[in-house]
C-alpha cells in the first residue's frame, strides 16, 4: 500500500473561512503577464523531477519495493507511437495521445491507459470511482458521478493546460508529505497548498475539485 493513499484519511486540515491568493505563493511559472501553461512534455519532466528519492522514502519507513512503486507513480511512459487523439492544442489530450500515464497516481486520481469514449465524452481517469472526463463541446474537464453520469459533481479545469498545472501542484504536495517535508496537520501549509491548486486549476470555480483531490 502506497502511503499517500493512506494519508488522505488523516488530512483533516482546517482552512480559514476566507483567504486570499498571495502572489508570492503562486506557481513558479506565474508572471505578471499571466500563466505560462505547461505543455505535455514539460509535465512529464516536472512530474518525474518532484518524485522523492528512494533514500528519503526509506528514511521515512517505506519498504524498498514500496518506495520503488511510489517513485514509478510519478513517471509517464512514452508511447511507441501516438494513439490518434485529436488534441487541438489541448495539452492534456496531447499527453494522453503520446504518453501512457496509467501508472501515474496523483493522490486519489488514476488515469486510463487510453481514454474511453461514452455519451460524447472522453473519460481520461477516475477519482475513487467517479469519472474524470473531457467534454469536447465545452472543451473543459469535469468530474461525473459514477452512480449518475448526468450529474456533474464538480468542474475540474477549463482546459487541459490548466488541468496539468493543477495536477503538478497536487503531485508536489503528496510527494512532500510522503517524506514529511510538509506536515499534513499544519493548517497554514494546507491553506497555502489549496490556494496554489485553486489558482493552477483556473480559479474559485474549481475549488471543489481541489478539495476532492487533496482530501481537505
Amino acid at each position: 500500500m502506497i502511503h499517500h493513499h493512506i494519508d488522505q484519511g488523516r488530512m483533516a486540515v482546517g482552512l480559514p473561512e476566507s483567504f486570499h491568493l498571495e502572489l508570492s505563493d503562486l506557481l513558479h511559472r506565474r508572471t505578471l503577464d499571466g500563466w505560462h501553461s505547461m505543455n505535455a512534455n514539460e509535465f512529464t519532466i516536472r512530474l518525474k523531477e518532484i518524485a522523492p528519492s528512494k533514500v528519503l522514502l526509506l528514511d521515512c519507513d517505506y519498504g524498498a519495493d514500496e518506495a520503488d512503486r511510489f517513485i514509478k507513480s510519478f513517471e509517464c511512459r512514452r508511447r511507441s507511437q501516438p494513439i490518434g487523439i485529436e488534441s487541438n492544442g489541448d495539452s492534456m489530450l496531447e499527453l494522453l495521445d503520446k504518453w501512457d500515464i496509467s501508472h501515474v497516481e496523483i493522490g486519489p486520481i488514476r488515469f486510463h491507459a487510453e481514454p474511453e469514449k461514452f455519451d460524447g465524452h472522453l473519460e481520461i481517469g477516475t477519482i475513487e470511482g467517479d469519472r474524470l472526463v473531457y467534454r469536447p463541446d465545452a472543451k473543459d474537464y469535469v468530474l461525473l458521478d459514477s452512480q449518475n453520469l448526468e450529474h456533474v459533481m464538480c468542474d475540474a479545469a477549463p482546459n487541459g493546460d490548466s488541468l496539468l498545472d493543477g495536477l503538478i501542484q497536487i503531485a508536489d504536495y503528496f510527494a512532500k508529505t510522503a517524506i514529511d517535508e510538509i506536515d499534513i496537520d499544519d493548517e497554514d501549509t494546507g491553506a497555502r497548498t489549496k490556494n496554489k491548486c485553486i489558482t493552477a486549476f483556473g480559479g474559485s470555480k474549481y475549488e471543489s475539485f481541489c478539495t476532492t483531490a487533496l482530501g481537505f
